[in-house]
Parts: C-alpha cells; sequence; structure tokens
C-alpha cells in the first residue's frame, strides 16, 4: 500500500465508501508529526472513522508498537 516511513499516504490510497469521511493527507501528515511516535508504542485512535490516522500511526510504531481503534 505505501513503501514509505514517513507520513502523508495519498486519501486515494484508502478504501471507502462515499458516506465515510477521512482526515485529509495534510491534516493526518501534520497530526501524526507532531505525535512523534517511536516502534514499540500503543495508540488509541478513539473515533477512528475510516482508520486513516490508525494507519498512519501502525506505520510509525512498527510491528512491536499497538493500535487500539474503535468507532461506534
Amino acid at each position: 500500500m505505501w513503501n514509505y516511513k514517513t507520513p502523508g499516504i495519498p486519501d486515494d490510497k484508502f478504501e471507502r465508501t462515499e458516506n465515510v469521511p477521512i482526515t485529509k493527507e495534510e491534516v493526518r501528515t501534520i497530526q501524526i508529526s507532531k505525535a512523534r511516535l517511536k516502534p514499540g508504542q500503543i495508540v488509541y485512535d478513539i473515533g477512528c472513522g475510516s482508520g486513516s490516522i490508525s494507519v498512519e500511526a501502525a506505520l510509525q510504531i512498527e510491528s512491536n508498537g499497538k493500535v487500539l481503534a474503535v468507532d461506534y
């Protein structure tokens, strides 16, 4: 899907239906950069919606970290 460590996956790379909003690429990039995530951390994404931030966070914390994402 995305072969880079840097945040900023293009919006069109996410599969979603028209009714599901997505946090835009520019906003995700800033949020993930400001979080300064490191491998092995745990991330909670409450109200994850489409999960785009969860996906970007998972790339930063790598396979030894954990992302817990919930929405209704």
